[in-house]
């Protein structure tokens, strides 16, 4: 894996489809540039490549997703993109576009595994939420559950969840366990503590 030393720094937000990672490293991103912290907020699912993803879902099979996820992933953060910000918030980073892939059967998987690039994480947070309270939110969010997101609801999310743990040492929310406005907070009270880089001062 190559990890580059310049550029932004990453807090990284994690989780499964309805987990809360959009709501959450949207409202972290807003509450750091309100502190003066020069920020942007990344989802690559977003992009050109990723809009293309969505709306090809039903017709490309799982090695041309992974090859076009990685693209979309190269599109989000190009130097032009995230050079001018000292942090990035990214609603999932490097460790979704390897996990999706590898908990997918071995007959599905027709190529290699894409290596990315990183850049240096200076937080990591992993959303814990129970697959019930997921789906709940899904329908309530898109009024129904598609194919791909269906799946995470049941083992292939267990096997996903499983890969995401294991890259590194993650803080752990547990989201449905308090409100979203509760999570943000404790969460960038942990940024202030872990952070000092962030030149935040604890709550």
């Amino acid at each position: 894996m190559k990890r580059r030393t310049i550029g932004p720094k990453i807090i990284v937000v994690e989780g499964l489809d309805g987990s809360g990672k959009t709501t959450i490293s949207t409202a972290i991103s807003n509450r750091l540039n309100t502190l003066g912290v020069n920020c942007c907020h990344i989802d690559y699912s977003n992009g050109n490549v990723g809009h293309y993803i969505r709306r090809q879902s039903a017709t490309i099979d799982a090695s041309t997703r992974h090859l076009l996820t990685a693209a979309a992933f190269l599109e989000s953060y190009r130097e032009d993109v995230i050079a001018p910000f000292d942090v990035v918030v990214a609603d999932r980073y490097v460790d979704s576009v390897r996990a999706y892939y590898l908990a997918l059967p071995s007959a599905e998987r027709t190529i290699p595994l894409v290596e990315l690039p990183e850049l240096a994480c200076i937080a990591k947070f992993l959303l814990v939420c129970p697959p019930a309270i997921r789906q709940n939110r899904i329908i309530a969010r898109d009024g129904h559950i598609s194919g791909r997101k269906r799946q995470t609801i049941g083992r292939y999310g267990t096997r996903v969840f499983s890969l995401l743990q294991e890259r590194g040492s993650w803080d752990r929310v547990l989201t449905q366990q308090n409100s979203i406005e509760d999570n943000v907070a404790m969460m960038m009270n942990r940024l202030a503590l872990n952070a000092p880089e962030l030149g935040m001062t604890p709550a």
